[in-house]
């Protein structure tokens, strides 16, 4: 009986919780995203991860930049590689949406985005706020420039980084 109780209500805080919106962050289906460059910048045993993309929707038809940065530091006693907090500073980057085949960026010309001046975290990903569409037979790239991060660990600020992604052909 104590046993049927305790799965009962287990059941129940668990509708409660999804009702409430306590589910985890949204991640894109790995499949959608598509010309990703990944690229890593160190400085002694701190570890900046910048990836970069395309995320599509499911039919394929629109895309958006996708920016995931994390920060890592390397234990130099055990060789392990483990999150840390950073702070990621975006005040001056941009995040760009361009149209290689017609040599320009879509409707912004200056091609900025609203990107969080600074944020906290180990983990962060942007993405755009508008999906763009995609013409079939064009070719596209996204990029970020003018990021970088302060890691908590040693208190060192990074220079300013930028990545590209590949070029994807729709």
């Amino acid at each position: 009986m104590r046993r049927r109780l305790i799965l009962i209500l287990v059941a129940v805080a668990s509708v409660l919780l999804g009702t409430v919106g306590f589910a985890g962050p949204a991640v894109a289906d790995a499949g959608n995203v598509v010309a990703i460059h990944e690229v890593e910048w160190s400085h002694g045993s701190d570890i900046l991860n910048a990836r970069i993309g395309i995320e599509r929707t499911s039919d394929s038809t629109q895309g958006r930049y996708r920016l995931h940065l994390r920060c890592f530091w390397i234990n130099q006693d055990t060789g392990k590689r483990t999150a840390q907090l950073c702070d990621f500073d975006m005040g001056f980057a941009d995040a760009c949406w361009y149209d290689v085949t017609v040599g320009s960026t879509s409707t912004n010309p200056v091609c900025r985005y609203p990107l969080t001046d600074v944020y906290s975290d180990a983990d962060v990903t942007w993405v755009g706020t508008t999906y763009r569409t995609l013409v079939r037979g064009h070719t596209y790239r996204v990029f970020s420039r003018s990021f970088r991060v302060l890691f908590h660990n040693s208190g060192y600020q990074s220079q300013y980084h930028s990545i590209a992604s590949y070029d994807y052909t729709h």
